[in-house]
């Protein structure tokens, strides 16, 4: 029962109060993602390689979502229609730290969304991870679902209809050999380096179409679920991979995507000026890095 009432609350925290437009919130200045490669799984047993240019990559749209977000529903509709014969990869990203119905949500896809996106979030909602929410690029967060312009629709189509913000990357590759349950994933990234500009690389194992009738905002079939969120180490490489179990069905693949971030920094060329507009998961090395060791006390 307080399962029940908790969750009530926590979706009445969420909508949007009624006639308030939330503009998007751009961060194309300091970040951003490329890549959207992807590999279906559900061939069986393959030995596969994909690649293309940076101008040839899809767009990245990345939605935060529950089985329980009723005004999710109307919001993914709108994208359906907004990316209608566009070249765009949607990765949805279901809720799951503090959940208590949706089972597609994983720990490390919140924390990832916390780090790129929870200031955005915050900044609109006061909360971390929002539902829904839309970016594009990975630096236009849009939340909620009070359209600034005519409607949702027209909002989507109008991020998406801006220009990806330059980052310098160059071309991406993804392999994969191995059929269904695991096998060796590979990835290659060229870019033109800079100083001020790092990249994290990640893999999403991805399932086409998950059935969940016991939803509560009574979707019931939920599309594009990321099922596993993976960080590559480095800039090319390879890894052994065991695949989760698709939910029902044989529909995985994987998606490629090549995060950046830019840190601006001051005249005086102190680092610490910098630290605000990082994220955790990018500061802990760098506080790692600064602490004095033991031997050096």
């Amino acid at each position: 029962m307080r399962g029940r009432i908790a969750l009530v609350l926590i979706i009445v925290l969420l909508t949007p109060a009624p006639g308030q437009a939330t503009e998007a919130v751009d961060l194309s200045e300091s970040r951003g993602i490329v890549g959207g490669l992807v590999i279906d799984l559900g061939l069986g047993e393959q030995d596969t390689s994909v690649s293309a240019q940076a101008e040839d990559l899809p767009r990245v749209v990345e939605v935060y979502t529950a089985t329980w977000c009723a005004n999710c529903v109307g919001a993914e509709h709108a994208l359906d229609e907004a990316i209608e014969g566009e070249n765009a990869v949607v990765l949805s990203h279901h809720r799951s730290i503090g959940e208590v119905e949706d089972p597609f949500g994983t720990q490390d896809g919140d924390w990832r969304w916390e780090d790129l996106y929870g200031s955005a979030s915050q900044e609109v909602t006061g909360l971390m991870r929002a539902a829904p929410t839309m970016v594009f690029d990975g630096c236009r967060v849009k939340v909620g679902t009070s359209p600034s312009g005519d409607s949702l629709q027209t909002d989507y189509e109008e991020l998406l209809a801006l220009p990806m913000p330059v980052s310098g990357a160059e071309s991406s590759t993804l392999t994969w050999t191995g059929n269904n349950n695991s096998g060796t994933v590979g990835w290659g990234f060229s870019f033109a380096p800079a100083e001020t500009t790092s990249w994290v690389h990640r893999l999403m194992v991805v399932e086409a179409v998950a059935n969940f009738p016991e939803g509560s905002n009574g979707l019931e079939d939920y599309t594009t679920v990321v099922r596993e969120v993976v960080t590559l180490n480095g800039d090319d490489g390879s890894m052994a991979l065991e695949l989760p179990a698709a939910w029902d069905g044989d529909d995985l693949y994987l998606v490629l995507l090549h995060e950046w971030t830019t840190v601006a920094e001051e005249a005086d060329g102190g680092i610490l000026s910098a630290l605000p507009g990082l994220g955790m998961l990018t500061l802990l090395p760098i506080l790692a890095a600064l602490l004095p060791s033991r031997r050096e006390r």
